[in-house]
Parts: C-alpha cells; structure tokens; sequence
C-alpha cells in the first residue's frame, strides 16, 4: 500500500471549508487547492488547512497549519 491524503480541505476565516479531497494521490497536482471556491477566484487572506495523511506502513498523521493567498 502506498502513502494516501486521505483528507485535505482549506477553510477561511470562518471555518467554512473552501476546498475539500478525499482518498488522494500525495503530489497530485489535480487533487490541490487553485485559490478558487466554486470557479471563482477567493479572495486574498489567511486561510487554514488540514491534511490527514495515511503511511504506507499504516500509520496516520494529521498536520495543519495556515496559508496566505495573496493575489
């Protein structure tokens, strides 16, 4: 078994989620935030993440922390 994102999503300031992925290939470019909610471009600020990462030993391991999008 490979390493797995089992869960990444972004929320704002808010903490409503902006972006959410399940069950995602790490580095996959398609399975990333772009900036945009629904199409549109979000606007620039602070942003919060959460990924919850699976191991190929099994192992799981949460990490978060902020972004800032600036455009």
């Amino acid at each position: 078994m490979n390493s797995v994102v089992e869960y990444f999503a972004v929320f704002n300031r808010w903490g409503q989620a902006m972006f959410q992925v399940n069950d995602a290939a790490p580095g996959d470019a398609n399975a990333g935030w772009d900036g945009r909610v629904h199409g549109s471009a979000a606007p620039s600020g602070v942003y919060v993440y959460v990924v919850r990462m699976r191991y190929a030993d099994g192992s799981k391991k949460l990490y978060n922390g902020t972004v800032m999008l600036i455009r």
